[in-house]
């Protein structure tokens, strides 16, 4: 509607300028002249109206653009941004714990865990242990000493662990199941459940642990 309301005036303006010269040429022809020179500088004045109004809606219409371009650059950023830091939070760090050696009984243990991500962990700390002799629980107390609490990339801490058996230990096999947490550097904290078998202390410190990454939901269980 608005696209017919300007060709009409358009076209209305056009033979209004045409129109009245001819007109005036036809009856008065005696100021043909003055009406030429006067139409002349009336074209000229409204020509150029005509392309200032074209030019600013050109640069109005590109800036438009720009904005729109903007807007959608700085979010498709905001995005990106969101991404990365998702992807730095569920950065998990990974673990391994060997060289387990343990005194009579396990009673006095000794391992060392190790961060063999690139990224350093902190606020290393157990959260629970359970120690079963022939598949019955078999843990009076215990204490859990770490030599450090940071680690970096690739570094090592040693680990103590003192507990009272319920038993003698004298026979049977001794799994050892103890979870811990630990930070990333922005403050995202990992919980873990490290699990180990062992039929005697001879073969304890060739052995490996087995670690899973557990998450707030099944961390208690």
């Amino acid at each position: 509607m608005i696209k017919k309301r300007y060709i009409v005036v358009t076209v209305a303006f056009s033979l209004f300028l045409g129109l009245v010269p001819f007109i005036f040429s036809s009856y008065f022809p005696e100021t043909v002249d003055n009406l030429l020179s006067y139409y002349s500088s009336l074209l000229s004045f409204t020509g150029s109206i005509f392309i200032g109004c074209v030019a600013l809606y050109f640069n109005l219409s590109l800036q438009y653009k720009n904005n729109e371009i903007s807007k959608l650059q700085y979010e498709l950023d905001q995005e990106k941004h969101k991404h990365e830091l998702m992807m730095d939070n569920n950065r998990i760090p990974f673990f391994e714990i060997s060289g387990t050696s343990c005194n009579q009984y396990f009673l006095n243990c000794i391992f060392y865990i190790k961060n063999v991500s690139k990224e350093p962990i902190r606020n290393l700390q157990s959260e629970n242990l359970k120690i079963l002799h022939n598949n019955l629980d078999d843990l009076e107390s215990s204490d859990i000493q770490f030599s450090r609490l940071t680690l970096e990339g690739g570094a090592t801490a040693i680990v103590r662990l003192k507990n009272f058996a319920k038993t003698e230990r004298d026979k049977g096999v001794i799994k050892i199941e103890w979870t811990f947490s630990c930070e990333n550097e922005i403050g995202t904290k990992f919980f873990y459940c490290a699990r180990a078998r062992f039929d005697t202390m001879q073969n304890a410190g060739k052995q490996y642990w087995a670690i899973e990454v557990l998450d707030n939901f099944t961390r208690d269980n």
